[in-house]
Parts: C-alpha cells; sequence; structure tokens
C-alpha cells in the first residue's frame, strides 16, 4: 500500500487546507522535482473553464513550489517559467493586467536561466498575446501572436499553433473586425481535432459563430454552432463553457428575431457568470437581454435591467462605464424601442472597446 508521503505532491496538497498547502509550497521536501511543479501548473489551467477561484489558488501554490525548489534545484527553471506563466494567465483572466505584466516577466527571466526551451517561450508569448487582446492593445496582440504562433511551429506543437490562430480571430472580433475573424477562425477549424481537443474546438466554434452574426450572417453561425453542438454536451459540467454557449445561442437567436427565445439563455448565462464573480461578463450579458427586452416592448423590464448594470460597473470601479450606464437610466424609458436598442448597442460596443475592468479574486473553497 502507497504511503501518504509517497503519493505524488498534488495528491498530498490537495487533502490540506488551502493555507496549509501554501506553507507546504514554500517548504517543500528535497525529493520534489520539476515535474511536481508542472503538475500543479498543468490541475490549475485544467480548472480555467469550471473553479476560477482554483484555478488562481493553485497557479499561486505552483509558483510558491517552484520558487522554492529552485532555490537548491537550477535544472527547475524551466518548470518555473510555466507556473509564473500560468499565474500571469490567471491574473490575465481577472483583468489584473499589472499583475500579469510582472508574472510574464518573471517566467520569461526564469527561462533565460533555463534552457531556453521554446515550447515554453511560445507559450508566454501565447498569454501575453490574449493579455494585451483583454487590455485591448490590439497591435500588440497580434504581434506577440504572431511570435507564438511561430514558435509552437518551431517545437512541432500544431495544436499550439492552432490555439493562436484561435486567439488572433477573437482579438480581431473584439477589434469589431469580423472579417479577420471569420478568415482566421475558418483557417483555424480545418486543423482542429474535436477529439483531441474539445475545449478549443468548441472555443473556435463560439468565435466563428459570433463573428459570423456580427458580420450579419446569423444562419451560418447557426450551421457552425450545430457542428459542435454535440461538443457542448459533452462539457456540461463546465459552468463558464456552458454560461458562454448560453450566450452564444442567445446572441444568434436575437440576430434570427428569436427574441423569445433568446431571453432565458441571457438570464441564464449572466447569472452563471455572477456566480463565478465574472462581473463584467454579467454587465455585459445584462446589456443584451435588455436589447432582447426592448425589442419586445418590455420597457418596465428594460430599465430594471438597466438598473442592475450600474452598480455592477460602479462596484468595479469603471467611472466611464458607470456613466455610460448613468445615461441609459435618462435616455430609455422616453425613447421609442428602436433609439433603446441603439443606446443600448451603442454603450455595449464603447464597453467592448475599454480595457476589461480588475475583477476580485475569487474565493477559494477549503
Amino acid at each position: 500500500m502507497i504511503t501518504l508521503e509517497r503519493r505524488p505532491l498534488l495528491e498530498r496538497l490537495k487533502g490540506q487546507p488551502p493555507w496549509r498547502r501554501l506553507l507546504l509550497a514554500s517548504n517543500p521536501p528535497r525529493s520534489v522535482s520539476p515535474d511536481d511543479i508542472l503538475s500543479l501548473r498543468d490541475y490549475s489551467f485544467s480548472l480555467r473553464y469550471n473553479d476560477v477561484g482554483g484555478m488562481v489558488h493553485w497557479a499561486e501554490i505552483a509558483t510558491t513550489l517552484a520558487d522554492a525548489v529552485v532555490a537548491r534545484m537550477p535544472s527547475a527553471q524551466d518548470a518555473r517559467a510555466s507556473a509564473w506563466s500560468q499565474k500571469g494567465n490567471t491574473r490575465r483572466m481577472l483583468a489584473h493586467f499589472p499583475e500579469a505584466e510582472i508574472s510574464l516577466a518573471v517566467a520569461e527571466e526564469a527561462l533565460s536561466l533555463g534552457t531556453g526551451d521554446p515550447s515554453i517561450a511560445a507559450l508566454i508569448w501565447e498569454t501575453r498575446g490574449a493579455l494585451y487582446r483583454d487590455s485591448r492593445r490590439f497591435g500588440l496582440a497580434q504581434s506577440s501572436l504572431s511570435r507564438a504562433r511561430a514558435l509552437h511551429q518551431k517545437a512541432g506543437d500544431e495544436c499550439g499553433l492552432t490555439r493562436c490562430l484561435v486567439g488572433e480571430a477573437l482579438a480581431a472580433g473584439k477589434n469589431q473586425n469580423p472579417l479577420r475573424a471569420v478568415r482566421l477562425a475558418e483557417w483555424a477549424m480545418a486543423r482542429v481535432d474535436p477529439s483531441v481537443d474539445p475545449h478549443l474546438a468548441v472555443s473556435l466554434s463560439h468565435t466563428l459563430s459570433w463573428s459570423l452574426v456580427d458580420q450579419g450572417r446569423p444562419r451560418e453561425a447557426r450551421a457552425v454552432y450545430a457542428t459542435t453542438e454535440l461538443l457542448f454536451d459533452d462539457l456540461r459540467a463546465e459552468a463558464l463553457v456552458q454560461a458562454h454557449r448560453c450566450w452564444l445561442v442567445a446572441h444568434i437567436d436575437g440576430a434570427l428575431g428569436l427574441d423569445e427565445a433568446a431571453e432565458p439563455l441571457l438570464r441564464r448565462a449572466s447569472a452563471a457568470f455572477a456566480e463565478a464573480g465574472l462581473f463584467y461578463e454579467e454587465a455585459l450579458s445584462r446589456l443584451d437581454l435588455g436589447i432582447v427586452l426592448a425589442r419586445q416592448h418590455r420597457m418596465a423590464e428594460v430599465l430594471a435591467t438597466v438598473n442592475e448594470i450600474q452598480p455592477l460597473f460602479e462596484a468595479l470601479g469603471i467611472a466611464r462605464e458607470a456613466a455610460v450606464a448613468q445615461r441609459l437610466l435618462f435616455e430609455v424609458i422616453p425613447s421609442t424601442v428602436e433609439q433603446v436598442v441603439r443606446t443600448l448597442t451603442l454603450a455595449s460596443r464603447e464597453i467592448l472597446l475599454h480595457p476589461m475592468p480588475r475583477q476580485p479574486l475569487p474565493a477559494v473553497a477549503a
């Protein structure tokens, strides 16, 4: 029978409360190896769709362990670079952009002290590209993702190369360039094997479908989504995947004039984002809900929805977006349906072109 001490470090740490995990990671046994660091890093990454708090927590554990191990094992620098890259990714997802920049700088320094492995360098630049995309520095996002794509190609990582194409398509969509987004997404679509990476396949389906709607092609968007609907079903346990799925289908339904079908999907999406602590996504999905309600001439509910949006922005400290929500309070009710929809749509576009606001670190379950 395997004793507790001989079990993999990750399994041992899972059985401890969060505060003790940090303590143990900062004082690891001499038997800990770079593979232990990578197992913690990979576990953090695996939680990105259904446990944001856990993802952040385990990235912190991984970097704490890496810093402790590399002091006595310089050969662990590559693993340390991977861990710090993942920490940068978690901070990027929560819009803690300065902290993400610092983490990626530490990752680059660690890699320079290690082997300079191009596969790790590719991951760092891929994360940097996502960081620049989310902070709305689209030129830097493009150059970073292009560099990551070249490094993935050098390392022979076809999946990584495809991920970069998906990232570039997403950046183009956020930069309101649906033509480029569709072209890149279609290029990536031919490269994805859903049986190998279902998460990448549904992410690509989401990006391509959303961009097709924005290009005025909702029926084609519906067809693209239909090809991956079973994959979305297989990922039903991934709460954030399902929240984005609801938002996507509502986006398609709304473009097809199916507002009654879109409404409950938007309510489910915004509730899931709220539960995950992703208040920016919650606010934007509620803006879409307001548009759907307005087109159904349900103005009292539109006002109630706008009232729910403003405190979200104010709580996140976004003065400009809070002002947008304040303006909506005065413009929505006296207007025609067409004016209300236009006001809400412009507000959504204005918000999307601004950097995501810093989101609070989510709580970690014991």
